[in-house]
């Protein structure tokens, strides 16, 4: 899976690489969803964010109560899919196979962008 989303902040590309891999293996699994995966994917999303929000705590980010409910909003939507594997498999899937890039491209434009500008300038200052 190939994007544009590095922000120069290697924690966060690092973590972003690591949740488009596991995206990526998640979309290749074919009939069906590998739920031990699904489960890993999210856990992963979680830890990520809670060092986000560490940083975010240690510069004191403005921003801080916005974003980290955006990342609760996320994590909510992932579990809420994850709870659809075994009841709605399509919907699952469907979160799976563009819906989840699709927010994760949306959170890393207009969130993490502004935190890396944030954290560039805090660096620098």
């Amino acid at each position: 899976m190939t994007h544009d989303l590095r922000l120069n902040v290697e924690e966060m590309d690092t973590a972003h690489e690591r949740f488009l891999e596991m995206l990526e293996q998640l979309q290749k699994t074919e009939g069906g969803i590998d739920t031990a995966l699904f489960r890993e994917w999210i856990d992963e999303t979680k830890r990520h964010f809670a060092e986000e929000e560490k940083l975010m705590m240690k510069y004191l980010y403005p921003e801080r109560e916005t974003h980290t409910g955006d990342h609760e909003q996320l994590v909510d939507e992932m579990e809420s899919f994850f709870a659809m594997i075994t009841t709605m498999p399509p919907m699952a899937r469907s979160f799976i196979e563009g819906y989840a890039y699709d927010k994760f491209r949306r959170h890393t434009m207009f969130y993490d962008l502004d935190l890396a500008k944030f954290l560039a300038s805090n660096e620098a200052g």
